[in-house]
């Protein structure tokens, strides 16, 4: 069946009627922003307009739906939560709410993220970040995976969705979504560029596994800040075509002010492995220093040279190998 029509937004309204019984009004009162726009009322003011509701938010194309008529992701679906777990005659439990999220309607939202041009692969990580975690209650990882969910709709960003989880995990349930130690997972392709006449002197990553190129080429500029790979990494030119294991920011891959390229492990779980292509010598990447909060200094990396033909190995699976752009 082919969809038409859907977008993130349309999939997380629906998916709260069909499912939850919560009308479009009553969802759009709980995630809508009580901020005044520019031209006057506040978004939520106007949940009671039917056609503002339908033709500005509910089913406006993801082009021209304004971000600014949502409040904060995370607190809005804590109160669908609490919505639906207090529906008269229709009351979800935690395990129900995973069980929408995790299913059908879950490939919906995949699918319209997918649509519109999003990274799947940062998606599916949280995903299998909050199903992994053994610490966490059934209740917490339904709050994980609904703030998840509503960002999604509410953005259409697959980045965004990751980095309102990651916030919230830190915010509210003090845990950083650990990464979980060395197993087989799953990746789905990465959307990137393919033309390597727009990348001359750039470095390009290509995702190898069991002997073949899964996903597109990965290009890094020579010019920029370099490329984050990891399981929630969100930045332009970053990485998430990984296996579970990865960490959220695992290794860094950058271009320094002398033309030469390096990557360093970002205090990562798991480790990195770098095989030198000239000799095939293997090289554990010294982690570099965390700060007290775990954090590590972007801005003062150390790393170890790279050259096309070497080879990264992540956790256990994740393998690229290195290649020049054209020249």
């Amino acid at each position: 069946m082919v969809l038409t029509n859907v977008t993130p937004c349309s999939v997380l309204f629906d998916t709260m009627k069909r499912l939850g019984g919560v009308s479009y009004k009553e969802t759009a009162s709980l995630i809508l922003s009580s901020k005044p726009m520019g031209d006057g009322p506040s978004p939520v003011s106007r949940v009671n307009d039917r056609s503002w509701l339908s033709r500005f938010i509910v089913h406006a194309p993801v082009v021209s739906l304004d971000e600014h008529y949502f409040g904060d992701a995370a607190m809005g679906a804590m109160r669908l939560i609490s919505r639906l777990k207090s529906k008269t005659g229709r009351t979800l439990t935690s395990k129900q709410i995973l069980d929408i999220i995790y299913g059908a309607p879950g490939e919906l939202m995949k699918h319209a993220l997918e649509e519109n041009h999003q990274d799947l692969s940062l998606y599916n990580n949280v995903l299998d970040r909050i199903a992994a975690q053994e610490d966490l209650s059934v209740d917490e990882k339904a709050e994980l995976a609904m703030v998840l969910f509503v960002s999604a709709g509410c953005s259409a960003s697959s980045a965004k969705a990751a980095e309102a989880v990651d916030e919230f995990s830190h915010a509210h349930q003090a845990n950083t979504l650990a990464t979980p130690p060395s197993i087989t997972g799953h990746g789905s392709a990465q959307g990137t560029k393919t033309s390597q006449e727009q990348h001359m002197g750039y470095l390009c990553l290509l995702r190898v596994k069991d002997g073949f190129v899964i996903g597109a080429p990965a290009w890094i500029s020579p010019e920029g800040p370099g490329a984050t790979i990891g399981a929630m990494a969100t930045g332009d030119e970053d990485i998430a075509l990984v296996e579970r294991d990865v960490s959220r920011r695992h290794a860094h891959i950058w271009c320094d002010e002398y033309g030469v390229w390096r990557v360093t492990d970002l205090a990562s779980r798991n480790g990195t492995v770098l095989t030198r292509a000239a000799d095939g010598a293997q090289i554990q990447l010294t982690p570099e220093l965390e700060h007290p909060d775990g954090s590590v200094d972007m801005d003062n990396l150390h790393g170890v040279e790279i050259v096309p033909g070497d080879e990264l190995l992540l956790g256990a699976r994740t393998q690229f190998v290195v290649m020049q752009g054209a020249s």
